[in-house]
């Protein structure tokens, strides 16, 4: 979020000049005459050599002549044109169409909540046009960040050139990728449903209040989600799950603060005490094709879900014979993506924190893999700490703990 606020820092800043100044687009006075190089600054357009006369005839068109009177014979010069600065201004004040981007009525009154130099997503006015005229960025219009905007970028409709498609990227099968902005959030909700996270947990992870609406969020059929399910860790209902769990934590073959507290209350209280801690607490076994995890959905979502790869010391290995299989695939697709990305990330906002993330998470699967993950549970992170734990004091990345 930091980074994002500081790449549209411009954006912010003349926003909230115009919020100061309704009515006003940039600080020359009404009356003022300015070159148009000095307009170009405020309303970009592409063809650098034909950006004068591509600023005339839109100025034109809209009825904002020139200040002084156009020779008679130009022949073939370049001419340096002046505006009358009050008269753009008229012409661009109404495609602004105001800065209050929440409102709320108190007492008969509205009262502005949120202006639009304090969204998170804010761009000017043609930032998003790709595919063509990609130039013609109005500085003097910064505003909202549409969902049409992203969709657009996404590339949802066929008419309008995607972020995918300006690099050159296409699904594998070779046909352009097309989605919308809701569609990764159907796609996690699939991706929790078929690794057999409960419509609770599920719900959960995603924010949802009602459970019934998880139902629409996932897509799958019969062979998808009995295949995910093919040589998984089963459990025939939610006690014998929890069995599993006790009985692992007990015997010490899982690892970590809940084994430990258990066994000093058993040692320190009793067995009567012990196993009280254990019912109250250990609650939670979530099995997944990459292991296991022992924090519970039910008490609190996990922030930083699927980030289990970073060190979290929740994570286990169940020594199923598909998950050595699956951590393999894994490993492989991620030096795959890390390949691409660092040949075609090079001056991407952000880019580098992305790799940085997804190295250390490769760096982590490839120490599991080479220890024998066969010999069944065992805890992947013996020194690492749980995802789930906040540090407040500490500024995170949207993509990384560091």
């Amino acid at each position: 979020v930091f980074f994002r606020v500081s790449l549209t820092n411009e954006q912010r800043e003349i926003a909230a000049w115009q919020e100061l100044h309704p009515g006003r687009i940039w600080s020359y006075p009404p009356q003022s005459v300015i070159s148009d190089a000095k307009v170009l600054d405020w309303l970009g357009f592409s063809e650098a050599r034909s950006a004068s006369r591509n600023l005339y005839l839109f100025l034109t068109r809209n009825g904002v002549h020139p200040f002084d009177d156009e020779p008679d014979e130009k022949q073939g010069r370049s001419l340096k044109r002046r505006y009358v600065a009050g008269e753009i201004e008229r012409l661009i004040v109404p495609r602004i169409r105001g800065h209050a981007a929440l409102t709320e009525n108190v007492g008969g009154q509205v009262r502005i909540v949120l202006r639009t130099s304090e969204t998170l997503a804010i761009a000017f006015d043609g930032q998003f046009r790709f595919g063509g005229r990609e130039a013609n960025v109005f500085r003097a219009v910064p505003r909202r960040v549409t969902l049409g905007d992203i969709n657009h970028a996404l590339g949802d409709d066929e008419k309008y050139t995607s972020i995918f498609s300006r690099r050159s990227l296409t699904e594998s099968d070779g046909t352009p990728i097309r989605l919308t902005s809701h569609q990764p959030r159907h796609w996690r909700n699939t991706i929790y449903h078929l690794t057999g996270m409960s419509d609770v947990q599920q719900a959960l992870a995603l924010g949802r209040k009602r459970l019934d609406q998880n139902v629409y969020y996932q897509h799958t059929s019969i062979e998808e989600y009995t295949a995910a399910h093919h040589e998984f860790l089963a459990f025939n209902s939610y006690h014998e799950r929890l069995d599993f769990l006790h009985t692992a934590i007990r015997g010490k073959r899982i690892h970590g603060a809940l084994t430990d507290s258990y066994h000093a209350l058993l040692s320190d209280k009793g067995t009567t005490i012990a196993e009280a801690f254990l019912t109250v607490h250990a609650t939670a076994l979530h099995v997944t094709p990459f292991g296991g995890c022992i924090h519970d959905f039910s008490q609190a979502p996990c922030p930083k879900h699927l980030q289990c790869w970073n060190g979290c010391s929740h994570l286990h290995l169940m020594g199923t014979p598909s998950e050595r299989v699956n951590l393999e695939k894994q490993a492989k697709n991620l030096t795959k993506a890390i390949s691409i990305m660092r040949d075609a990330g090079t001056g991407e906002a952000g880019s580098d924190v992305w790799l940085a993330d997804q190295e250390n998470k490769l760096k982590n699967l490839k120490s599991v893999l080479a220890r024998d993950t066969n010999g069944g549970v065992q805890r992947v992170f013996p020194n690492g700490r749980p995802i789930t734990v906040v540090d407040s004091d500490k500024r995170h990345s949207s993509v990384s703990d560091d």
